[in-house]
């Protein structure tokens, strides 16, 4: 995690030129229209809080952003002043139960060792409310590897296939409500959105 750390300080700018969209037609708007007014949505993995938490606190809900990066949440902060930032690793990351009525995870946890993924789903199903959503983008194919990415900076990936990763999701006490495969060349992501199980 240290790597992942390191290297999205070194491009908070040339991600944010990236990443200032969030590709997949509509999931984030999606995720938007399946939300309570007004509602606590975990971004995680905020990275510098563009486009996801500054469009969910233009549409009114109480975000709070984690990334593993300090210079993201730096960036984070003064990009997004009406939401609440702070640097925190996901697998070791702690919430009270039912802290949020949304969470939504993009091009994230695809950073995390793949062996901490159930965990971490568990975790969000924890701390979503009843009929709580989640927002995942996973791995539509089985990888884990380092690579150079943005400005040549080397990057860690780590994600399951889709047929393990909708078995950890189911595990992990979240129904799957509508996903679509995303081509992202070289390989491909799932993006899903689920609702915490009754």
């Amino acid at each position: 995690m240290k790597l992942v750390a390191q290297g999205y300080d070194q491009l908070v700018d040339a991600y944010l030129a990236d990443r200032g969209t969030v590709e997949g037609s509509g999931w984030l708007e999606r995720l938007i229209a399946a939300l309570p007014p007004g509602g606590r949505v975990l971004d995680l993995g905020c990275g510098a809080g563009v486009p996801v938490a500054r469009t969910l606190v233009e549409h009114g809900f109480s975000v709070s952003g984690v990334d593993i990066s300090p210079g993201q949440v730096e960036r984070a902060r003064g990009l997004v002043p009406g939401a609440d930032f702070q640097v925190g690793d996901m697998t070791a990351l702690e919430f009270a139960p039912e802290s949020f009525d949304g969470v939504c995870a993009f091009y994230s946890l695809i950073h995390v060792p793949r062996e901490f993924h159930a965990v971490i789903l568990g975790k969000v199903a924890r701390w979503l409310r009843p009929e709580g959503k989640a927002m995942l983008v996973l791995g539509a194919e089985d990888w884990e590897g380092r690579e150079a990415y943005l400005d040549g900076v080397e990057m860690f990936w780590s994600h399951y296939g889709l047929e393990e990763n909708r078995r950890l999701l189911a595990l992990a006490g979240l129904a799957e409500l509508d996903s679509e495969i995303v081509p992202d060349p070289p390989g491909a992501h799932w993006f899903v959105l689920a609702e915490r199980a009754r």
